[in-house]
């Protein structure tokens, strides 16, 4: 019997293997001109408002109307430590990749009521070698790339500064793309693709302290549950997984720094994790077929311009 692993799905199958030569995908790392771009353009925006500032101060000398909402843009960077796990097989795998983002960020408050929507997205993923063991013996590897987009929309309920609850949705969606397989040493032709998109409710709360007149902290905590979920892969287009168990939590500090009565800068911190339970196993074509239990842990930084209103 031999185990192939490809892009995240577990197959199990008899039978003669077919293996040709090996083409691996050279790293892209910074040899994306327009992202350099993108990232001088950024830092130029912030250098010019930063310069720009004639008061910087979130209070003006003289009264002004307070500013109950904001929209931001920003450029980060996250990198994502993926694993899976599987009991029956005794299957382990881990990488670690990362990807340039791009943030948006939206929040309005009335009296008590606040809402708001924010969203990350990849613009530029890196690759990194996968490795695959069983009962901690070495079986494959493979070149990943993994992008992560999701975008949360919320409404919450302004009780303190310091603690403020909301619930919301998250809309979720992410790729994976594996190439170069190495399978128990004999390089293997083939490219598979994997999406999981999903929707979770969200309950989280917030908060913000002001320092002083340049100065404001802010912090988050999320819970997400996973309400509906969709599992495809590129090399078994008749298999799909649907509605399985999945959560995620996460945590975010901010820094907000005030170049003008209506542009400030803001320094982001985040991280958490992703886990879905995995499916069971189906037959598909003669072969038995699985998603296994897996996890993302995840870590990212950002910094956005912010326009207050």
């Amino acid at each position: 019997m031999v185990m192939i692993f490809m892009n995240g799905v577990l197959i199990q199958k008899t039978g003669k293997t077919s293996k040709t030569g090996l083409k691996f995908k050279p790293k892209r790392g910074w040899k994306s001109i327009w992202m350099k771009k993108l990232l001088l353009t950024f830092i130029c925006c912030v250098y010019m408002f930063w310069n720009a500032a004639s008061i910087p101060s979130f209070a003006s000398e003289k009264p002004e109307t307070p500013k109950t909402g904001h929209f931001s843009v920003g450029i980060g960077w996250e990198i994502l430590n993926y694993s899976e796990h599987e009991p029956d097989t005794s299957l382990d795998s881990v990488a670690e990749v990362s990807s340039w983002t791009v943030g948006l960020d939206a929040f309005k408050q009335w009296t008590n009521i606040f809402c708001g929507f924010k969203g990350i997205i990849p613009v530029h993923r890196v690759d990194d070698s996968e490795e695959w063991r069983v009962s901690d013996i070495l079986t494959q590897q493979n070149s990943l790339e993994y992008g992560w987009t999701r975008i949360d929309a919320f409404l919450g309920y302004r009780l303190k500064p310091f603690f403020n609850p909301y619930i919301g949705l998250r809309w979720s969606e992410s790729e994976q793309e594996r190439t170069g397989f190495v399978v128990l040493g004999t390089p293997v032709e083939g490219s598979a693709t994997e999406e999981v998109t999903a929707w979770f409710i969200n309950l989280g709360i917030r908060g913000d302290i002001l320092l002083n007149p340049l100065w404001r902290l802010y912090y988050s905590g999320s819970y997400f549950e996973a309400i509906s979920s969709k599992v495809e892969n590129t090399n078994l287009p008749e298999w799909k997984v649907t509605d399985t168990d999945g959560y995620a939590f996460e945590f975010e500090g901010r820094a907000e720094y005030a170049c003008t009565e209506n542009i400030s800068v803001v320094f982001t911190l985040y991280g958490g994790q992703m886990h879905w339970k995995g499916s069971d196993w189906a037959p598909i074509s003669g072969n038995l077929v699985k998603w296994p239990e897996n996890d993302t842990l995840y870590f990212g930084s950002m910094l956005n311009i912010r326009w207050l209103f």
